[in-house]
Formats: structure tokens, C-alpha cells, sequence
């Protein structure tokens, strides 16, 4: 934690991550004031956290696009939790861009005027691409590679480019200590993702030959990472924060009850690019594929060794929680 109470704002804070995150920084002792920020705030949202611990928490109705810098310095904010990011393809590129890579810049100024010292941003396992050519699970230390086409993979690291460049130019002890917290989807009670959805059909169009190992992790699980990481001193960097195990697509159509229907994946990929260029659907454009049909797995050596984190439930038992509370 910074010198001090940490004053903590998280942005994105009443979304499904965000919100648990709150509730779980208000029950930390060492937490002075959490600062929620987000477009709008259910007044069920407020209730719950309110009697969770009404004086230490300030909620904010706010685009993550406009300025910050006021807020930061009326609450004396020394940490900054940044968590807005659209999980879905938006068809106005222009749109996603500015909420998910330009507000990152903009607020990384805002925390360069204020003084902040320290900023974390979860990331994406997703930055190191879908391929075939995909032998091993990734390490930090590997080269980032998008997947083609696949806005939230593209956005993901681009963004983590600016915190780069950002982290270089005021970099440690006078600087801000910045961690990158590179996370596989989240599989628990309430989770709403690209694969969530994609398993919540009764009958899912698969990839004909390719069943590939995935990782998931449980809400909690990434919370008590988040909150390591707000403890630790070592943790500056990256860091990939997946589940123990992996579990195949297969797998997972079983699990959640869903009939699989083998598809060509030429076809299958020509089907979901036409529903999407005609709006028949909003899921994913095409490049999305991917995803189920290559690897993209990622190691959490690191996040052992230098956090002391290990996960409490595997990929499989995520998903297994999942599945039991829809």
C-alpha cells in the first residue's frame, strides 16, 4: 500500500468486477476511502455497499472519457484501480477506441498531475493471440500479438503500450508503481463474458477438429490478486493471472448442458462474420473464432513467486460454479 491510508479509486466500479472489488476493499483495514467511478450507479448498487461501510466509500456518476483530475485531487486518491473496458465488440470502432485506449491515456495524465503513486489495470490473457502456432503457455516475457480483427484482444494491447510508454517516462521511486494484471475470463456466479454467453446457448456451433485447453478463473480468485497487489512491494509489472488446469471446449459444452454441432470452420466463420455484417447477431464479428478454435494459454509462475498468489479454485471448478448457479 502507499505511505499512509490507501485512498483507492476504481473506475468501472459498478460493473461485475468492479463491484465486488468495492465491497472487498471496504473491508480491508488498511483501505481509507474507496472512490467508486462509473457512468451510473444502481440505487441497489449504493444500498449494498453502503451498509457495507457508508463512510469510506464516495460513488461518482461519470464517463471514464471525461476529466479526472479533479476527482483524484478532491479525495486525495494515492492508487488508482483502472477496470473500464468494453467486453463485448462495439460497431462503432471510433466509440470503443475512445473509452477503451484513449480515457487510459487521459486519465494516466490526470494521475501524473495529481501525484498518485500507484496504478493497476487489468488486462487480458487475450493480448498474446489465438494460433495454431501456440505450443506452450505464454510467460510475460513474450511478445504480444493480438488476434487479427478481434477489437478487444487489439484494444487490450494497445492500451498496455500506452501504460508502457507512461511507465517509462515516470518511472520508480519518484514515479507511479504500475502493475498489469493479465487476466483469462472470468468464470463465477453472475459472470457475463464472450464465452459465458457462447455456453449459455442450448445448441453452440463448434469448430469441426479443434477442441482446444482453455483457462477461467473465479471472481475471487482475482480479487484476492488485485489485493496483493495493492500489499506487496515487488508488484510493479506484469503479471498473467489465470485458474490452475485448463479444461478442453468440449468440456465446457458439457458442463453447461449445450449440444455441440461440429461446423467447418471456413463455413463457421463465414456464418458468423455475414450474421454480424447483416445484425442478425452482436456477439463477435468472425476474428472472435479464434478464440474456441487455437490456444492462448498464459503461465502464473510469476504471480507465484514474486506475489505469493496461487488460486484457490481450478479452471474446471470455475466453470463448474459457474454452470450450478445459472
Amino acid at each position: 500500500m502507499p505511505e499512509g491510508p490507501a485512498r483507492v479509486l476504481v473506475t468501472g466500479g459498478a460493473g461485475y468486477i468492479g463491484a465486488a472489488l468495492v465491497a472487498k476493499l471496504l473491508g480491508l483495514k488498511e483501505i481509507d476511502l474507496v472512490v467508486s467511478l462509473d457512468l451510473a450507479h444502481s440505487r441497489t448498487y449504493r444500498q449494498a455497499l453502503d451498509r457495507h461501510a457508508s463512510k469510506k466509500l464516495v460513488t461518482i456518476d461519470q464517463d471514464i472519457r471525461e476529466p479526472l483530475a479533479a476527482v483524484i485531487s478532491e479525495h486525495s486518491v494515492n492508487t488508482v484501480i483502472h477496470l473500464v473496458f468494453l467486453l463485448q465488440t462495439h460497431r462503432d470502432e471510433a466509440y470503443a477506441h475512445s473509452i477503451n485506449v484513449e480515457a487510459t491515456g487521459q486519465l494516466l495524465e490526470a494521475i501524473a498531475e495529481t501525484g498518485v503513486k500507484r496504478f493497476v489495470y487489468l488486462s487480458s490473457t487475450t493480448v498474446y493471440g489465438a494460433s495454431a502456432s501456440n505450443n506452450r503457455p505464454f510467460r510475460e516475457s513474450d511478445r504480444t500479438l493480438p488476434t487479427p480483427g478481434f477489437q478487444y484482444s487489439r484494444h487490450k494491447v494497445e492500451t498496455e503500450r500506452i501504460i508502457s510508454q507512461f511507465a517509462n517516462d515516470h518511472p520508480e521511486p519518484d514515479g507511479v508503481k504500475i502493475t498489469v494484471l493479465r487476466a483469462c475470463p472470468v468464470m463465477s456466479p453472475g459472470a457475463s463474458n464472450f464465452i459465458s454467453e457462447s455456453l449459455g446457448m442450448k445448441f453452440l456451433p463448434v469448430p469441426m477438429g479443434h477442441d482446444p485447453d482453455m483457462q477461467f478463473i473465479h471472481l475471487d480468485d482475482l480479487l484476492a490478486a488485485i489485493v496483493l497487489v495493492l500489499q506487496a512491494e515487488n508488484a510493479a509489472g506484469l503479471f498473467n493471472i489465470t485458474g490452475e488446469g485448463t479444461v478442453r471446449w468440449s468440456e465446457l459444452a458439457r458442463i453447461s448442458g449445450a449440444t455441440r454441432i461440429p461446423v467447418p470452420l471456413a463455413l463457421l466463420k463465414s456464418v458468423i462474420s455475414a450474421g454480424w455484417a447483416l445484425r442478425l447477431q452482436n456477439k463477435s464479428p468472425g476474428p472472435g473464432l479464434a478464440l474456441i478454435t487455437y490456444p492462448w494459454l498464459a503461465s502464473t509462475e510469476r504471480a507465484l513467486v514474486a506475489l505469493g498468489w496461487k488460486p484457490e479454485f481450478t479452471s474446471r471448478q470455475a466453470v463448474e460454479i459457474w454452470s450450478a448457479s445459472r
